[in-house]
C-alpha cells in the first residue's frame, strides 16, 4: 500500500528502498535488503543415495526405477509460492510408488539458506520422451514438511536426440529463496515425473503435448550416487 501511494505521489517510501530488492527470510523471520538476491557464500551439496537419504557423501551407484502413468499422475499439496494454495504441509515421504523421496540428516545448528538451489539428476527412461519433476521441502523438527521450490523439465527439450536407455544429466535451477533451517530441521527432495495440478501430465510421447492423442506408461530411473542437490548457505 505504501508503494502504491508513493507512485501516486501521496506518501514517502517507508519500507521499499529504491534500487534494492527486499525479501523475508522464513523461520528466521527477518526482512533482508540488498541490491539483489545472490547465492550465499557457502555451498552444501547433498547426494541422492540408494537408501533414500540426502548424504553429504555419495553412496554407491544404484538404480531406482518407478513407473509413471500419465493417466494416474502424482499430485502434490499446494504450490511453492502463492499459487495453488501456497506452502501446504506435504504428505509423508514416498507417499506413492512414483514419488521417490530423499531426506537429509538433521542440521546441527541454525543455518540460513539463500539464493537459487540447483540439482542434477542422472536419469534414464524407456521412452523417447518423458518428464522429471523435483520438489525441495523443509522438514521441521516437529516432523511437518513444507514445500520450498520445485521445477520440471522434459527429456527431449534438453536432449533432442534422446533414445530410450540413454543416461543423461538433467540440470535444474530453482528460483531464489531465503529461509532458515533451525537446528533439527532436515532437507527433503522428492523426485517424480508429474505434479498435478501445477503442471499438465506428460504423455511420454515426444512432440507438442497438447496435440497428443495417446499416452503410455514410462519406466523412469534415477541413478542414485550420481545425482545431487546443492544449496547455498550462510
Amino acid at each position: 500500500i505504501n508503494w502504491f501511494n508513493h507512485i501516486r505521489g501521496k506518501e514517502n517510501l517507508r519500507f521499499i528502498e529504491l534500487g534494492k530488492a527486499k525479501w523475508f527470510t522464513l523461520w528466521q523471520n527477518k526482512w533482508q535488503s540488498a541490491p539483489d538476491i545472490t547465492n550465499a557464500p557457502k555451498q552444501l551439496k547433498f547426494h541422492l543415495n540408494a537408501d533414500r537419504t540426502l548424504g553429504k557423501t555419495a553412496g554407491a551407484r544404484a538404480e531406482i526405477t518407478y513407473k509413471y502413468d500419465p493417466r494416474n499422475p502424482a499430485a502434490f499439496k499446494g504450490g511453492v509460492n502463492n499459487a495453488f494454495g501456497g506452502m501446504k504441509e506435504q504428505d509423508a515421504p514416498n507417499s506413492r510408488p512414483d514419488i521417490i523421496s530423499f531426506v537429509s540428516e538433521p542440521f546441527d545448528k541454525d543455518t540460513v539458506a539463500e539464493g537459487a538451489m540447483k540439482a542434477r539428476l542422472r536419469v534414464k527412461s524407456d521412452c523417447l520422451d518423458t518428464c522429471f519433476y523435483i520438489r525441495a521441502s523443509i522438514v521441521k523438527g516437529n516432523g511437518k514438511t513444507y514445500s520450498l521450490r520445485d521445477e520440471i523439465d522434459s527429456v527431449r527439450r534438453r536432449f533432442k536426440d534422446y533414445r530410450p536407455g540413454d543416461e543423461i544429466d538433467m540440470d535444474f535451477a530453482l528460483a531464489e529463496h531465503s529461509f532458515m533451517f533451525e537446528k533439527g530441521d532436515r532437507l527433503r527432495l522428492d523426485v517424480s515425473s508429474s505434479c498435478v495440478p501445477s503442471f499438465s501430465a506428460h504423455t511420454n510421447y515426444p512432440g507438442n503435448q497438447f496435440t497428443q492423442s495417446r499416452t503410455r506408461i514410462a519406466e523412469n530411473t534415477i541413478i542414485a550416487g550420481e545425482s545431487s542437490i546443492t544449496i547455498f548457505v550462510k
